[in-house]
């Protein structure tokens, strides 16, 4: 019975290492992709948020990226925020100021909301060649 307690053990130890290292794998592999694209936003600025991956990827499988800030604990938060940058891809300053956000975030949050913030919903549009609007 020990044995297979620490069979158990030790492969969730394992799988939860790899589910972990794909994970950081598709942050690093996104963070180039912007990185490389923007001008205002290296590959290290993004790499130093945070970022985690969703369950949902665009339509060319790129990886949806997320950062959650929860509100303190034992405390109700006075609201929930929600910001999404990246909806149309080719409007760099979207994902920008994002970003920009995210970077304040990470040295000066209060903790009295709690905050999921996608810094780009559209990576496709993003990393096209060149812009395109269907309207």
């Amino acid at each position: 019975m020990k044995k297979n307690i620490f069979k158990m053990f030790f492969f969730a130890i394992i799988f939860f290492s790899i589910v972990d290292a794909e994970e950081e794998n598709l942050v690093d592999k996104q963070c180039n992709r912007i990185g490389n694209k923007l001008g205002s936003v290296s590959v290290e600025d993004c790499l130093a948020i945070g970022l985690s991956v969703t369950d949902g990827e665009s339509f060319e499988e790129a990886p949806i990226l997320i950062k959650e800030y929860p509100p303190l604990k034992k405390r109700e938060p006075l609201g929930k925020v929600l910001l999404i940058g990246g909806i149309h891809g080719d409007e760099y300053s979207s994902v920008s100021v994002v970003f920009k956000w995210l970077a304040t975030l990470n040295k000066h949050h209060s903790g009295l909301f709690h905050w999921h913030i996608v810094p780009l919903l559209n990576p496709d549009g993003l990393l096209r060649k060149g812009s395109q609007r269907v309207n």
